[in-house]
C-alpha cells in the first residue's frame, strides 16, 4: 500500500496476526441456501458454476422454474439435498470448500469474510482504523485540555473525524498517512469455519436469533508489513503536538486502548452475576493476562465485527459526559408540545429544522407535554423518525440506574456453541511488528 505521489524509501517491517478469538471481516456478500450444503456438522461450499454444469440441457428450464418458484429473499422453502437429487445431480462433485461448523444451522445465509479471488485475507484498512481510534483514544486521555476542546467545540457534531481536526496542529491533514499498512494475508494452516453468533442482551439476559459468519478461528496467523514514512515526519510535512508517529508509541496506545476495553468489559460482566457470561469472563481473564505478558514488539487489538461501540469509537473518552454518550448512541431527548395532526390527543416535536415523528406503529406515543428520552431510527428530509424509550419524569442526567441502561451498550456480539452457549467474543488479535 503506497500514498500516491509519495516516494517511500524506508524499509518495510513484518507484521504478523495471531487470532485470540473468532474474527470476521465482512465483505458484504452472502453465501444463500443454494451456495451450501450442511452435512454431518460440516458446511459444504458449492461451485455452482460446476453444478450447473452438470444437468442435462433438456431439464434446465425445469430447475430454473423450481428456483423460482421455491426460493424467495435468500431462503430455500425446502431442502437443498433433496432438490439437488431431484435432478439426479450429485453435490459432492461440486464442492469448492469445506468447513467446520460452530453451533447449529437452519435455513439461515451465511455473511462471508472479505476475498480476494477467493483467499481470505485482513485489509491493511482494517488494521489501520483500529490503530487510529487508539491513537485518538491515548491523545485524549493524556491531554484533558483536548478532551475539554472537544466538548466544547463538536458536541452537537460529534464523531471521530471531527475530533481528528482539533486533535492534529492542521485540520487539511492526517498524521496516519505517514503510517503506511498492507493487506494481511492467511497462513495456508489456518483455521477458517462457519460459526453461530447472537447479539446478546445483558439485561434481559436474552439471545437473539443466531446469525452465521465465515470466520478465522483463533490461534489463525497471517502476514503483511507496517513502515513509517519518516520524510513525510522529519520534513514535518504532517504535524501533531501531541503524538509522536514511532513504532514504541503506536504499540503502547494500542495496548493503552485494549487494556481499558478489557477492563471495561470484566467489570461490566462480573458485576452482572450472570452464568451465561462465564466463558467470556474467562476469556477476557485469560486476554488481561496475555496483555501483561508482551514483548515489545507485541499489543493486542481488536478488529472487525463484534468490536462494539466500545471498541470502534472514542466512547470510553467521554463515560463521564452523558451528553456526549447519548451522541454517541443516537439517543437524544425531545419535548413533545405540538399536537400530532392525525391524533391531536398525542404529540410530535420541532427541534431546529426537524420535525420528531415517532413510530406510528409503536404502542408507546407520546402525549401532548411529555418529555422522552429517544433513539433516533432514520432522518429523511425535515424529519426525524424516532424510537421512544424512556419517559422523563425529572432529569435524565441523575445517576439512576436505568439512565444508565440507555447510556452504556447493554448488547454484546459474541460465538455461541451448538447449544447457543456463549462462548468467546469476536476480532481479538495479537499483533507483533519485528
Amino acid at each position: 500500500m503506497t500514498d500516491k505521489g509519495i516516494n517511500i524509501s524506508q524499509k518495510s517491517h513484518i507484521l504478523t496476526l495471531r487470532g485470540l478469538s473468532p474474527l470476521h471481516i465482512g465483505s458484504g456478500e452472502k453465501y444463500s441456501q443454494l451456495d451450501y450444503i450442511y452435512h454431518e456438522n460440516y458446511i459444504f461450499i458449492l461451485d455452482f458454476d460446476t453444478l450447473i454444469s452438470e444437468i442435462p440441457l433438456e431439464v434446465i428450464d425445469d430447475l430454473t422454474n423450481d428456483i423460482n418458484e421455491n426460493f424467495e429473499n435468500n431462503i430455500w422453502k425446502g431442502d437443498t439435498k433433496e432438490f439437488l437429487s431431484r435432478y439426479k445431480i450429485d453435490w459432492e462433485k461440486s464442492v469448492e470448500r469445506k468447513y467446520d461448523l460452530i453451533g447449529r444451522i437452519g435455513k439461515n445465509e451465511i455473511n462471508q469474510f472479505i476475498k480476494t479471488g477467493n483467499q481470505i485475507y485482513i485489509p491493511g484498512s482494517s488494521i489501520k482504523g483500529a490503530v487510529r481510534t487508539a491513537i485518538l483514544f491515548k491523545i485524549l486521555k493524556e491531554h484533558p485540555e483536548k478532551k475539554k476542546n472537544v466538548i466544547r467545540n463538536v458536541i452537537d457534531r460529534f464523531n471521530d473525524q471531527e475530533i481528528m481536526k482539533l486533535i492534529q496542529k492542521d485540520g487539511t491533514t492526517d498524521l496516519l498517512r505517514a503510517l503506511i499498512i498492507s493487506d494481511s494475508h492467511i497462513d495456508k494452516t489456518s483455521p477458517i469455519k462457519i460459526t453461530g453468533s447472537t447479539v446478546y442482551h445483558l439485561r434481559d439476559k436474552k439471545s437473539t436469533i443466531p446469525i452465521y459468519y465465515e470466520i478465522l478461528d483463533e490461534n489463525f496467523y497471517s502476514s503483511g508489513t507496517i513502515k513509517i514514512n519518516n520524510k513525510l515526519t522529519d520534513a514535518k510535512a504532517l504535524i501533531s503536538d501531541n503524538f509522536d508517529l514511532t513504532q514504541e508509541n503506536i504499540l503502547n496506545a494500542i495496548n493503552d486502548f485494549s487494556k481499558e476495553i478489557i477492563e471495561y468489559e470484566l467489570k461490566e460482566f462480573t458485576d452482572r452475576k450472570d452464568p451465561n457470561l462465564d466463558e467470556i469472563i474467562g476469556f477476557y481473564k485469560k486476554l488481561n493476562n496475555e496483555l501483561t505478558h508482551l514483548k515489545d514488539s507485541e499489543c493486542i487489538l481488536r478488529l472487525g465485527q463484534g468490536s462494539s461501540i466500545l471498541g470502534i469509537t472514542l466512547f470510553l473518552n467521554f463515560t463521564d459526559n452523558k451528553q456526549i454518550v447519548r451522541k454517541y448512541k443516537g439517543l437524544e431527548i425531545f419535548h413533545f408540545n405540538i399536537p400530532d395532526r392525525y391524533n391531536k390527543e398525542y404529540g410530535i416535536a420541532k427541534q431546529g429544522r426537524y420535525t420528531i415523528l415517532p413510530d406510528r406503529d409503536s404502542p408507546n406515543k407520546p402525549k401532548i407535554n411529555e418529555k422522552w428520552l429517544c433513539s433516533v431510527v432514520t432522518i429523511r428530509g425535515n424529519n426525524k423518525y424516532v424510537t421512544l424509550l424512556e419517559r422523563i419524569k425529572k432529569l435524565f442526567d441523575s445517576e439512576e440506574e436505568k439512565a444508565r441502561g440507555y447510556l452504556f451498550p447493554l448488547t454484546r456480539k459474541f460465538v455461541v456453541s451448538d447449544n447457543e452457549k456463549l462462548i468467546a467474543p469476536f476480532g481479538w488479535v495479537k499483533l507483533t511488528w519485528d
